[in-house]
């Protein structure tokens, strides 16, 4: 299976979960830009896809396009992602800057946030047909929340945006990274270590709909995406500090799904220890399987970690994981 995690450049947490990350060469990973100051982060990095969203000057083609020339004298092996929050009202500016675009870059990815209802603005549709060559095109069809919707649901979003992007743009797309967040990032529908005395689990619904697609579509070139451990737009524990916190670690089993290890003792660091007892007795757990869980088995025996550093643990966790199916 081919990877896309999506990683956000607003604070350190996901570029150290990152860097955490062994066999990168295996995955091809998304990194949202929210903070023009990362930029120069990205210059060590393996092949990645880059979506540059801080709009502090202004949000138009022109102004993205300046902004990959500028990643590109820093990194010049990445795919430019234009994402549909940027304006395209301006007929003529689209079309002058996408053109510059397909001639700086070998391939570009149209990121679609959204699909219920399927919105992609007409300029983005009017300039794809400057384009000889279909291969060089991805679409990133983003569905968001998929814990709110049913596998038959988004089954149903992504089929009928990929028959859309067919039937009016071109059958020569072949390219789709099909992608969502999978957890809320709100622990107040996550039932307790001392209510359940087992974890909380997550399906990986996002997964399973990625398997039916496949074999819906053997033709097309299809892509699994997701945001970790976070959940799209709601990144509210970046914050290191935290006032007041249910301890919770959201470990990924081999299968994609997530259990969500959770107190309901609210600041208490050491229940962490107890987390990771659990977590050790999970016959998916391997030890020196990643960074992540090489700290679970030290926590299981020291107490370690706060709520930011398990997060970036996780994420790092997850990514490996989801890499191995």
């Amino acid at each position: 299976m081919k990877y896309t995690p999506i990683l956000i450049l607003k604070s350190q947490i996901y570029l150290t979960a990152y860097s955490k990350v062994e066999n990168k060469e295996n995955f091809l990973p998304l990194f949202e830009l929210f903070d023009l100051k990362f930029l120069d982060k990205i210059k060590e990095m393996p092949k990645i896809y880059l979506n540059i969203l801080d709009m502090s000057g202004g949000n138009t083609m022109e102004y993205l396009y300046e902004l990959f020339i500028e990643a590109k004298k820093i990194q010049n092996n990445f795919i430019p992602v234009i994402d549909d929050t940027y304006n395209f009202d301006n007929k003529k500016i689209v079309f002058s800057y996408f053109k510059k675009m397909i001639t700086e870059f070998d391939k570009i990815a149209i990121k679609i946030n959204g699909l219920d209802p399927l919105i992609i603005p007409d300029n983005i549709e009017n300039m794809l047909f400057l384009i000889d060559d279909m291969s060089k095109i991805t679409f990133i069809l983003d569905i968001e929340q998929t814990f709110n919707k049913t596998e038959n649901e988004m089954f149903k979003l992504f089929k009928n945006s990929i028959d859309y992007i067919h039937e009016t743009i071109s059958n020569d797309i072949k390219n789709f990274v099909i992608s969502g967040s999978l957890i809320e990032t709100s622990s107040k529908n996550h039932i307790s270590i001392e209510e359940a005395e087992e974890c909380f689990l997550i399906q990986n619904k996002l997964l399973s709909v990625y398997y039916k697609l496949k074999d819906y579509y053997p033709d097309l070139e299809l892509i699994y995406s997701d945001y970790t451990i976070d959940e799209k737009h709601k990144f509210k524990d970046d914050d290191i500090n935290v006032r007041q916190f249910y301890p919770s670690i959201k470990y990924t089993k081999k299968d994609g799904n997530i259990c969500i290890y959770k107190s309901n003792k609210i600041n208490n660091f050491d229940k962490y220890k107890e987390l990771c007892k659990l977590i050790v007795k999970n016959p998916d757990f391997i030890p020196n399987h990643c960074d992540g869980c090489e700290t679970i088995q030290e926590c299981s025996i020291n107490r370690k970690g706060s709520p930011s550093s398990w997060k970036t643990k996780m994420i790092t966790h997850h990514i490996t994981t989801i890499n191995e199916i």
